[in-house]
């Protein structure tokens, strides 16, 4: 075998060899793009979310509220959750004693805000009464 023929070979594989590794970090770089990005770039940052974030009712017509935390991933909170509205002129609230949720009921017509505190962190949901 010549010199060139073998150059030519040699430079083949190598070639072969980086498109190998170009496609092989193209497919791994979107399988593991959430875990990386969940994981490896930064802590997970926690957020607190209620759902629904706006509901309205009747007065006396009872409406559920859920809380939610999310770190790459989204879980109904079961336990821990602090409840409050900010009007109990307009509505009431109960809070769930057996899940993360509350129940709110309006009193009268307004607008108050549904507020879900757990972990040091807190999000609100609107509740119109009419």
């Amino acid at each position: 075998m010549s010199r060139l023929t073998l150059a030519r070979c040699r430079l083949a594989g190598i070639v072969s060899l980086i498109s190998l590794s170009v496609a092989l970090t193209g497919a791994c770089k979107d399988l593991f793009k959430l875990n990386f990005d969940c994981n490896f770039l930064s802590p997970p940052r926690t957020a607190l979310s209620v759902v629904p974030a706006r509901d309205s009712a009747t007065v006396g017509a009872p409406r559920t509220f859920q809380a939610y935390s999310s770190n790459c991933k989204t879980t109904a909170l079961t336990s821990g959750v602090a409840w409050l509205v900010q009007d109990t002129t307009i509505a009431t609230l109960t809070a769930s004693s057996s899940g993360g949720g509350a129940t709110v009921t309006g009193l009268r017509p307004g607008y108050v805000q549904v507020v879900a505190i757990w972990s040091g962190l807190s999000a609100t949901g609107d509740f119109f009464v009419y």
